[in-house]
Formats: C-alpha cells, structure tokens, sequence
C-alpha cells in the first residue's frame, strides 16, 4: 500500500512543501532559481506555490535535492585544512 503525505489532493505536493524546498535549495530569492533548475516557466513556479505541484514532479525535485546536496558537501569540503585562528 502506497502512503501520500497529508494533503486534500494526494495528486499534488503541497504549496508549502514546494515552498520549503525551494528555500532550502536556493535562499530567499529561489523562485526564479528553482524554474531555471525544474526547467519550468517562473508561472508554474508561482501557481506551485499556491496551488500545489503535480506529483510527477517528484523525482526532479528529489534529483535537485541531490544535486544541491552533493555541492554544499563538496564546498564543506573544500573548508577542510583551514584553521580559525582566534
């Protein structure tokens, strides 16, 4: 048996999800990012956050996550060997 999340419409991720994402991917500003990176018109980004995004958009939100994922590590990596001197 498939679960959904708590939505009324188990055919949509939530506004807010989408939302959350999209802030924890690119920061404040991360409407007009997240179109450029769904490969998606700015629009359907705006109506997502207010409607709710198609579920078949899944797997590229997790692959953006992924992605983001994996460069913040590399640049956490990238820190390793200086020294805060205080």
């Amino acid at each position: 048996m498939r679960t959904t999340a708590k939505t009324e419409n188990p055919n949509l991720i939530p506004a807010q999800v989408v939302a959350d994402i999209g802030r924890a991917a690119f920061g404040q500003q991360w409407q007009p990012q997240l179109a450029r990176a769904m490969k998606v018109p700015e629009q359907s980004v705006r109506r997502w956050t207010n409607d709710g995004c198609p579920v078949d958009m899944l797997a590229k939100f997790r692959k953006l996550l992924d992605e983001r994922q994996v460069e913040i590590s590399r640049m956490g990596s990238a820190l390793d060997g200086y020294e805060i001197k205080e």
